[in-house]
């Protein structure tokens, strides 16, 4: 889909192939990558076909608070992750839709028209999937969720499915990385990316995000740096106890606020959120180690194997020993 790109201080941007050194680390194997460069910063945009899925993603940086305009005539479908810091978008039928760090939501546009508002010395990250209608109706009788959205989209009307952008589930987040971190090519590659996104739009449609109505709670700047504080803290320590006051003490907030604003901006309650962190980080262990299934437990905060295996076969439907033999029968039990 060809896109205009246009920033109301520099105009339209001119792009080229040739991608500095600086930001050959950001580039995802098998990707088309275009560039643009300059004194007002970059914008690395990279896009990969995947038979039925295009993955885009882009990545961009400015020396000066700047508004941005995609521009396209063709129709627009995507489940769109916001990975880094917080941006606003202005969809043409949708009005202003915040996108908080590490989240989603799925938009469809009849004509793409967007501005971005970004802030200076700030980096964005987006990652997008797009899909075309017959996919989302030959699955939508399992989602009923979709019914609303399909409804829509068939009278060509902008909508997204969320009115509140909900979290990322750790999950999504896991997988998101091993594509941009890919390492196959060629035909595999195509295996590879069809496998994984396939799994990473099941994993967002069957996520019940409900957020809180923006009505009942109004964060602050400071509130979101400690939810994301509080986020990342459990997620790369799902081990650990959590206690909700002493959470809020650490990031200077009230505990009410801090359920409330988390439940929001990560679109799950805390305690699913740290679960779903557990059950990501065991279901990873059991696959890539020969760890006893006890002491998996224990690395994601289990005491004993009893409530672990209970936990993991509520999670996945298996008990931990049935994972790791029906999903990697290479890796001893």
């Amino acid at each position: 889909m060809p896109v205009t790109i246009v920033a109301e201080k520099n105009g339209v941007f001119q792009f080229t192939p040739d991608i500095p050194e600086r930001l050959q680390s950001f580039v995802v194997k098998g990707a088309n990558c275009q560039v643009a460069e300059g004194s007002f910063g970059y914008l690395l945009m990279q896009q990969i076909q995947a038979q039925q899925f295009q993955i885009q993603y882009n990545r961009y940086c400015f020396s000066h608070n700047e508004q941005i305009n995609f521009n396209a005539y063709e129709p627009m479908l995507v489940l769109l992750f916001n990975l880094e810091a917080p941006a606003i978008y202005h969809m043409e039928g949708l009005g202003n839709l915040p996108f908080l760090k590490s989240s989603y939501n799925i938009i469809y546009l009849p004509a793409l028209n967007k501005d971005i508002y970004i802030e200076k010395d700030t980096t964005y990250q987006t990652f997008s999937v797009h899909f075309p209608y017959d996919y989302l109706v030959a699955i939508a009788s399992h989602f009923p969720a979709m019914n609303e959205l399909l409804k829509k989209i068939s009278l060509r009307e902008p909508c997204s499915l969320y009115p509140l952008c909900p979290g990322v589930p750790a999950e999504v987040q896991t997988i998101i990385h091993d594509i941009i971190k890919g390492k196959y090519s060629g035909e595999l590659l195509q295996i590879y990316l069809m496998a994984k996104i396939t799994e990473l739009l099941f994993l967002c449609f069957e996520h019940e995000a409900v957020p809180v109505s923006t009505s009942t709670i109004h964060l602050w700047k400071a509130d979101l740096d400690g939810i994301e504080t509080t986020r990342k803290h459990m997620l790369e320590n799902p081990q650990q106890t959590f206690n909700l006051p002493a959470l809020a003490l650490k990031v200077g907030m009230n505990k009410d606020k801090l359920a409330k604003g988390f439940r929001l901006v990560v679109g799950t309650p805390m305690l699913d959120f740290l679960i779903r962190a557990r059950m990501s980080k065991a279901k990873l262990l059991l696959l890539t180690t020969e760890f006893s299934v006890s002491s998996i437990g224990y690395e994601v905060g289990y005491q004993d194997i009893h409530s672990f295996s209970k936990a993991f076969k509520k999670h996945y439907g298996l008990s931990p020993h049935q994972y790791r033999k029906k999903y990697d029968k290479g890796t001893l039990n």
